[in-house]
C-alpha cells in the first residue's frame, strides 16, 4: 500500500509545512520547562542557547543545531529539532536529509521524555516522522507505523492548542498527502479534514511564507482547475509576504519559480510540487 506522510510544511516547517518554526525565536524556546539531560539551565548553557538562536536568525542552521543540542536542555533540545527540521524544508545544498530527518526525531523524543505533551515536541516529532517516510518505500514507512505516529502526534499537538497554525498545517498536508497517496478515508484521512485545517492555517497565518507555499505544493499535486486556482493565490501570498525570517527567505525564490513555471507548463509544475513533496 503506497502511503505517504507530506511535510508541511512546513515545516514549516517551517514551517514548516512545516513546518514550520513560526518564528526565529517562539515563545515556547525562551526559558521554558525542566531540562532533557541537566536539571537547570546553567549560565553557559543560557549563553550557548543564546549563540544557538543568533545562529538561527543568521541562517546559520548547522551550527545552530550543533549549539542548540549541545545544551541539553528542553529548549535546547527543541531548537536543535528545529533547525535541523528547517535545513529540510528548505532543500539545504549538500545536506544528509535522511540523517537530518532522525536527528529530528531523536530531539524531540528527548522532549517528550521530560514532559509528554508540550504541544511544539508533538508537531516536531510528527514532521520528522513525516520526513523519515519519504527516505524508504511507501510500504516499509506505513508497516513501521510512521504516517500513523505522526498522525497521532499531530492531532495531540492540536488537542493541547488546537489554534496553532502550523499544527493545523501540517495535519492539513497530512491528510491531502495520504488521500493522493492511498486514498480517501485511509488511514483516517480526508480531503475535507485538509482543506479544513490548512484553511485555518492561513487564517491564522496569513503573512507565513512556508504555510502559503506547502498549501500550494499541495494543490498543485491535487490537480484540478480549483486546486490550481488555490495554489496560485498561495503562490502570490507566499511572494508577497514579508520574507523576514530564515526560512521564508529560502521559500521565497521558490515560490516565485514555481509560480513561473505554472505560467510556462502547469504538468512540469505539478511534478516539481509531488517531487518537493516525495523527497
Amino acid at each position: 500500500m503506497k502511503i505517504f506522510v507530506s511535510l508541511f510544511a512546513s515545516c514549516l516547517a517551517a514551517s514548516a509545512i512545516g513546518v514550520a518554526h513560526a518564528q526565529t525565536q517562539p515563545p515556547e524556546l525562551q526559558g521554558e520547562g525542566p531540562a532533557a539531560v541537566e536539571p537547570a539551565e546553567s549560565l553557559v548553557t543560557a549563553l550557548a542557547l543564546e549563540e544557538a538562536r543568533a545562529a538561527f536568525e543568521a541562517g546559520a542552521l548547522g551550527q545552530a543545531e550543533r549549539l542548540a543540542a549541545e545544551a541539553g536542555t528542553k529548549a535546547g533540545n527543541l531548537l536543535a529539532a528545529e533547525a535541523a527540521l528547517t535545513r529540510l524544508m528548505i532543500w539545504e545544498p549538500e545536506l544528509d536529509r535522511e540523517d537530518a530527518a532522525e536527528r529530528a526525531d531523536h530531539y524531540a523524543d528527548l522532549v517528550l521524555q521530560v514532559d509528554a505533551n508540550p504541544a511544539q515536541a508533538h508537531l516536531r516529532k510528527a514532521t520528522a516522522l513525516g520526513y523519515r517516510a519519504r527516505f524508504q518505500p511507501a510500504w516499509r514507512a506505513f508497516l513501521s507505523g510512521l504516517p500513523q505516529a505522526s498522525r497521532d502526534h499531530l492531532r495531540a499537538g492540536l488537542e493541547l492548542n488546537d489554534d496553532d497554525p502550523h499544527l493545523n498545517a501540517v495535519y492539513g498536508a497530512w491528510n491531502l498527502e495520504v488521500v493522493r497517496r492511498a486514498g480517501e478515508g485511509r488511514l483516517g484521512a480526508s480531503q475535507e479534514a485538509g482543506l479544513e485545517h490548512f484553511a485555518k492555517a492561513l487564517d491564522e497565518a496569513p503573512d507565513d511564507v512556508g504555510i502559503a507555499y506547502h498549501f500550494a505544493l499541495a494543490m498543485l499535486a491535487r490537480g484540478g482547475e480549483d486546486s490550481l486556482s488555490l495554489a496560485r493565490d498561495a503562490l502570490g501570498r507566499a511572494i508577497d509576504a514579508a520574507a523576514d525570517d530564515v526560512r521564508a527567505r529560502a521559500l521565497q525564490p521558490m515560490a516565485i519559480e514555481l509560480l513561473a513555471l505554472m505560467d510556462r507548463d502547469i504538468e512540469a509544475a505539478r511534478d516539481a510540487a509531488i517531487y518537493r513533496l516525495e523527497n
